[in-house]
């Protein structure tokens, strides 16, 4: 019942591997952009760790934008 009330609002369940993965991938992403010693490579990087910044939180809240 609470499934279907909450899926009426646009939220969706995610198994919490997949928001682990999502967090193992952003640490691992700071540790290569502090890593890098060129500042091409530091900005790709940084730009790589704010979109999976996003995702992260994206399924840590479990809400399905349309």
């Amino acid at each position: 019942m609470i499934q279907t009330v909450l899926g009426f609002f646009g939220y969706c369940k995610i198994p919490k591997g997949v928001i682990s993965l999502s967090m193992e991938q952003e640490r691992f992403l700071e540790i290569i952009s502090r890593r890098e010693e060129t500042p091409v490579g530091k900005r790709i990087f940084e730009k790589y760790l704010n979109g999976q910044k996003a995702i992260t939180e994206f399924l840590r809240s479990g809400r399905l934008l349309l």
